[in-house]
């Protein structure tokens, strides 16, 4: 789930090479899978104990794959009709390639994670490097609008126009802060550099550089941290940001995307997106013979490599029930039934359904330790609302055509996608419209909508057609252009529209985790969690999932987490862990590296 999709300056795939993410600047996850290849994650495990994983989302399925292949009886519950979590692609047809990827949508070639379990399953045999760039405004041909209404002409990136107009102070203070850094601060580049320069004075640099911005920003707003940047004696570009260059970067950013509603988010978990290059060079997934569904292809792949017997879903956990004597669970489903007794659980979902829906942070039992449920309790979800409908592709043949929307209204962004199969001989007649897309207040001024109705939330037509109105106001020639090619195809509004409120979906109760200043120690104690195996303090319970990795949002970040939670459990089942080439596992990541404050 890309979040900050203005914020990409790099053009390279991948820009930096393999590396390390900052957080953890002493292991890289994929180079040690990549080592080790075919040879599961740990060997000697005495018998065979059984795993529990709550939740089929790629972070549990993960778990689940590399734990049953390292000799555990692994069993998964997901509480939805099929597995995949927020990897939410949907299939409008099965007679149609065409897809809203409802969850995670764009895939920098930096989620190495993802890239190796999709070369390795054959999902995407070149590698995500191997994707189309994401058709971003700017990427295509755009309508801007802001303040008084449409920013002529249509905007489209090229080295002439960086920019749309009136946009030149924000992009140019912003390119030069990314690119130099601030009051002796370096810029990203430089500590994505020294990250991937693979060596210990590469790995002490980086760490470095991230303790002196965690000293300086630590406990910045986004806002808060822009403020004191771009308003200083010095600031990056040369001129100073006026209220109205602080609304631009809010309601647009650079043109493709307004920041206004993540300014209360920590500008450390911002600024980390850009240092692991996660908003560069974002990919969009083509489909092809390999690839049909959408991301949501790898949690499918997963659960079929793990077996139908293995996976269970429309399972509702509501209890986590430990034994009396012994690391021994039991699991409650939602009508009373009950699985187990496994030796081990992996709760593998958000934050937010930890705490509600399974009472995972609750006083007795104690699950968690009183610092990680602290964490799961406080620790920012955010809100986040996705609309998108199946449209007649109006764009392959005629190149001039506006592909996307950016507006200062409630309807802050429109796109279009492609998805005509790879070497296909003929172009998709259909493609795909998100209509919205947008988080935390502009999320819920658009959940009004869905709102309060006298037989329930919206349906598909009420919304659709709420936000076409809304564009209409906005004057010529958006109005013309939504009108003529926004429309749902056939006029079916039941089959060729589809949205979702991540706050409101059942089991989920939000979008992802964005940290607030001050809550990077939530997130240590959270991800960390899993470095209890074997000791006095490992309740037998593990937590996964993007909602507690440091790159929420992303797959990666499940991804990452899947594998710590399997390596402690491997451990606290007294298995050994397999090493990288360097002797390194996830249980030998220096958790105390840097003070998060």
């Amino acid at each position: 789930m890309a979040v900050l999709t203005t914020l990409r300056t790099a053009t390279a795939c991948p820009p930096s090479g393999l590396h390390p993410y900052i957080d953890t600047p002493d292991f890289a996850y994929d180079q040690w899978l990549s080592y080790l290849g075919e040879n599961p994650i740990g060997g000697n495990l005495p018998g065979s104990p059984s795993v529990a994983v709550i939740g089929g989302g790629a972070s549990g399925l993960c778990a689940a794959y590399e734990l049953q292949r390292a000799g555990c009886s692994v069993y998964v519950y997901e509480q939805e009709s099929e597995v995949g979590g927020r990897c939410a692609s949907h299939r409008f047809s099965t007679l149609s390639p065409d897809v809203a990827e409802m969850g995670s949508m764009r895939f920098p070639p930096t989620e190495f994670i993802l890239d190796y379990y999709m070369k390795k399953f054959g999902i995407l045999p070149g590698g995500l490097c191997s994707q189309p760039d994401f058709p971003d405004p700017g990427v295509a041909l755009t309508y801007v609008c802001y303040g008084a209404g449409p920013i002529p002409p249509p905007w489209l990136k090229t080295k002439n126009t960086p920019y749309p107009a009136g946009f030149k102070t924000v992009a140019e203070g912003w390119g030069a802060f990314y690119d130099d850094g601030f009051d002796g601060l370096p810029g990203a580049p430089t500590i994505t550099k020294a990250l991937a320069a693979g060596t210990k004075k590469g790995i002490d640099d980086a760490t470095t550089y991230w303790r002196n911005y965690l000293k300086r920003f630590g406990q910045q707003t986004f806002y808060g941290a822009l403020n004191e940047i771009f308003t200083s004696a010095s600031p990056p570009g040369g001129k100073k940001w006026t209220f109205e260059d602080f609304d631009r970067f809010g309601a647009l950013g650079l043109g493709s995307g307004g920041f206004g509603p993540l300014y209360p988010i920590s500008f450390m978990d911002i600024f980390r997106l850009l240092v692991n290059e996660l908003e560069t060079t974002q990919k969009f997934l083509q489909p092809s013979n390999t690839l049909k569904n959408g991301i949501r292809t790898l949690p499918l792949t997963f659960a079929d490599k793990i077996g139908p017997n293995y996976v269970q879903t429309g399972a509702v956990i509501k209890r986590i029930v430990p034994s009396n004597t012994g690391l021994s669970f039991k699991l409650i489903r939602k009508d009373g039934h009950q699985y187990g007794p496994f030796d081990r659980v992996i709760v593998a979902t958000t934050t937010r359904a930890m705490e509600v829906s399974l009472g995972l942070t609750a006083y007795s039992p104690r699950l968690v330790s009183p610092a990680v449920a602290q964490a799961i309790m406080r620790t920012h979800v955010v809100s986040s609302n996705k609309v998108a409908a199946r449209i007649k592709n109006f764009w392959s043949h005629d190149r001039k055509a506006i592909r996307c929307l950016q507006t200062d209204d409630l309807v802050h962004q429109v796109y279009t996608l492609d998805y005509t199969p790879l070497g296909a001989p003929i172009f998709d007649p259909t493609g795909v419209c998100f209509i919205s897309y947008v988080w935390d207040d502009d999320a819920v001024k658009q959940q009004a909508i869905t709102s309060g109705q006298p037989t329930g939330p919206a349906d598909n037509k009420l919304l659709y057609d709420y936000l076409l109105d809304r564009l209409a106001t906005i004057g010529e020639p958006v109005a013309s252009w939504a009108k003529t090619n926004l429309q749902p195809l056939d006029g079916d509004y039941a089959n060729n529209v589809v949205f979702e409120e991540w706050q409101s979906s059942p089991y989920f109760a939000g979008a992802f985790k964005l940290s607030q200043p001050g809550q990077d120690k939530y997130v240590q104690q959270m991800f960390f969690d899993y470095q209890k195996c074997g000791t006095t303090h490992d309740t037998g319970v593990y937590i996964a999932g993007d909602c507690v990795s440091w790159t929420s949002g992303w797959v990666e970040g499940a991804l990452t987490t899947g594998l710590n939670a399997a390596a402690g459990v491997f451990k606290s089942l007294r298995g050994t862990l397999n090493p990288d080439a360097n002797g390194q596992t996830p249980l030998k990541i220096d958790a105390k590296r840097y003070t998060y404050f």
